[in-house]
């Protein structure tokens, strides 16, 4: 084994190891928008979206395997949302997304966050008006409601 690894690991096959490496962790969604992008205050887009999703449906627990291990060390649960700061406008892109998103929690959540970020960010109605008048026209009675 040790003499396997020591072929593996000289001169020739250093860089096709590291290339073979590298190319396999950036078939996961979070390390390759961690590398490249896109990041919304540091934190990678995906990261975001799951947080949101999680956020808008308070009573769901977080399943992935960090979630799990969490529990099974008996660390306590995770805090959902900590340190994604939605009153900062980086957040709006993210929110004008999922604000038309097919989830009607995740909708109503995103254009209840858009208000707040309105209200203390002071963010350009240009931007949120086209939005808001393709949710009037939503047949969703909450969505209409929100927009209201």
């Amino acid at each position: 084994m040790k003499k396997l690894l020591a072929y593996f690991w000289n001169r020739r096959w250093r860089v096709l190891t590291l290339a073979i490496l590298f190319g396999l962790t950036m078939t996961l969604t979070y390390p390759r928008q961690l590398v490249f992008g896109p990041r919304i205050q540091g934190s990678p887009w995906c990261w975001w979206e799951h947080e949101i999703r999680l956020l808008a449906h308070s009573n769901r627990q977080p399943n992935g395997w960090i979630d799990v291990l969490h529990r099974e060390l008996r660390l306590g649960d995770r805090h959902v949302g900590r340190g994604l700061n939605f009153r900062d406008p980086s957040a709006l892109p993210i929110l004008l997304e999922l604000a038309e998103d097919e989830d009607v929690k995740v909708r109503l959540w995103c254009l209840g966050q858009i208000g707040e970020l309105q209200f203390y960010a002071k963010i350009d109605d240009d931007l949120i008006l086209p939005l808001l008048k393709t949710l009037l026209a939503n047949p969703h009675r909450e969505s209409r409601d929100v927009t209201n």
